[in-house]
This record gives structure tokens, C-alpha cells and sequence, in this order.
């Protein structure tokens, strides 16, 4: 993490990029000054020789008296609904390490820690702020975020959840400041497992995701009430999987790059029903049509 912030803006946002035309229908988008709450990490170290032993030298983080405001709008909008971040995992070794004034680092970076140090490193329980308006808070382990935590972004969004090695890893929920949200498995800083994605329309998605993006089964629902549920690859629908429109119109069968492609079953609420190929989201090749009659 250092002097940037990490898990950046990693999850799908706006849905975009992925449509759905099928049978001449227009494309369905599968994408569719508050005062800032003040914790205290803990009273500060007055033993002097805790604080020889553990504190950093002053080539890399100097005392401060005063913290700066780093506080932007976006930011304190996002305190503003937060609560209190809470420290329940100490490690019993980290105890006793000490709690040192506000440093602000010498690399340029303007970056400002307050909390607990070990041998010159951040260690424990910590804030960290940056002039962006950036804020984490949580523990630390050997210099960077590990365990649990919470990263304000400069934009207001926010995440909690498992960090390691200062990337978000495991279990957490990312809460866009539009209210889109993302809950569920990371790694490396990116949506990998099995998650919950919604958007402020009332779309929402649940199932896999693989490096950040939507890959393997999953169930998409979108505002208006259609859904798709099957398989998806790189963000696109692909695979097998069935599409019912909100008019009640239905697909099920072979899909490509967010398009029906193959083999596939297509029927409408009036009884009609194609059974055949598709190309590029059209009947293409060899197919049956059925009416409600059932006459070819």
C-alpha cells in the first residue's frame, strides 16, 4: 500500500459492455459537509525505551503534532455513514508494542500513520491517511495492511473486509458511494469466488467471478425483470444458460459473447416455439418452428 491506495476501483461498476438483442428486441444492457467520525486507536507510549526500540527513524516518518485535514467531501460523506471501525483481532504478541504520535512519512508521499509499531515498521493496530483524502484503518502486519480492515477511497467508495499483503484477500464488501455494492470473495485485490453484485437500478447478479470478472454459473437479474441464469466467461454471457425476457419470452440453449449462438429453444407466451440453430443472435441453419397447434 505505501503511499497509494490499493484495491482501486477493481469491481464491475455500471454493467457495460454486455448486451442482449435476441429475435429484433431492443438490447437489454446488462450492465445497467458532515463532520467525520473521530476513533481513537489507543493512548499513546510514554515509555521511552518502547519507543526507541520500535519507532521509525526520521529518514523514513517524523512526529507530527497537528494532523492535517485530509477530510474531502466525498470522503467525509462516506465517514458520515459509517460507523466506528472496530478492533477485535489483536494478536496477543502485539500488546504490548507501542502506540506512537501522528508520523508523517519522508518520501514525499505526505502519507500520515497513527497507531502501533514494530522495530520501525508499521505493526498492529493503525491509520493510515493520505493528502488524497484516502483513509485505512485496521491492522497491520511487517508495513502493510493484513487481517481486517477498511479502505476509504478518495472517491468516497469503500472497502471492508480481509486484506493480505496489502490487497484486499477473502471474505469482503466493496459499497460504491451510488450505491452499487459488491459482497464476496477476493483475491489479489479483485472479485475471485463466489459474490453478490447489486446496482442502485435493482439489478443484481450472484455467482462466480474469476480475476475480477464474471465467470462460470451464475444469475443475473435486471431492473426491469428479465434474467439470465447459466454460464458466463470474461464478463459475457457464454456457454449454456436461459434468458427470459420481462415480455416472457424465453431462450434456452447455446450462447457466444452475449449472443445466442447453437443450438437452442426459443418460445414466446402465445405458445410459439423454434427448436434449431442461432448465429450471431438470429435462426441460422437447420430448425423446427412450432405453432400453438402444434402444425410444423
Amino acid at each position: 500500500m505505501g503511499a497509494c491506495c490499493s484495491c482501486q476501483n477493481q469491481i464491475n461498476t455500471d454493467k457495460n459492455g454486455e448486451y442482449v438483442q435476441g429475435e429484433d428486441q431492443e438490447n437489454l444492457k446488462l450492465n445497467q459537509q458532515p463532520k467525520p467520525k473521530v476513533q481513537s486507536i489507543n493512548k499513546e507510549c510514554d515509555n521511552p525505551d518502547l519507543i526507541q526500540k520500535h519507532a521509525p527513524p526520521e529518514s523514513i516518518a517524523k512526529e507530527i503534532t497537528d494532523l492535517p485535514d485530509y477530510h474531502n467531501d466525498k470522503v467525509k460523506e462516506s465517514l458520515d455513514k459509517l460507523d466506528d471501525f472496530i478492533y477485535d483481532e489483536d494478536e496477543v504478541e502485539d500488546k504490548e508494542l507501542p502506540y506512537l504520535k501522528p508520523m508523517i512519512f519522508q518520501n514525499g508521499s505526505g502519507a500520515v500513520f497513527t497507531g502501533q509499531w514494530k522495530e520501525g515498521m508499521k505493526h498492529g493496530r493503525g491509520k493510515q491517511q493520505w493528502p488524497d483524502g484516502s483513509i485505512y484503518e485496521g491492522y497491520w502486519r511487517n508495513n502493510m495492511a493484513e487481517g481486517k480492515g477498511r479502505l476509504i477511497h478518495s472517491d468516497g467508495d469503500v472497502f471492508i473486509g480481509r486484506w493480505r499483503e496489502d490487497k484486499a484477500h477473502g471474505k469482503g464488501k466493496y459499497l460504491h458511494l451510488n450505491g452499487a455494492t459488491y459482497e464476496g470473495d477476493w483475491q489479489d485485490d479483485k472479485q475471485h469466488g463466489y459474490g453478490t453484485e447489486t446496482w442502485q437500478d435493482g439489478a443484481k447478479f450472484e455467482g462466480y467471478y474469476v480475476d475480477g470478472k464474471k465467470h462460470g454459473q451464475g444469475k443475473f437479474i435486471w431492473s426491469d425483470g428479465s434474467k439470465y441464469e447459466g454460464n458466463f466467461v470474461d464478463n459475457n454471457i457464454e456457454g449454456k444458460g436461459t434468458y427470459i425476457w420481462w415480455d416472457g419470452r424465453q431462450y434456452t440453449g447455446d450462447w457466444k459473447n452475449n449472443k445466442m449462438e447453437g443450438d437452442g429453444v426459443f418460445t414466446w407466451v402465445d405458445g410459439r416455439k423454434y427448436e434449431g440453430e442461432y448465429k450471431d443472435d438470429k435462426k441460422h441453419g437447420y430448425g423446427v418452428f412450432y405453432w400453438p397447434d402444434q402444425n410444423h
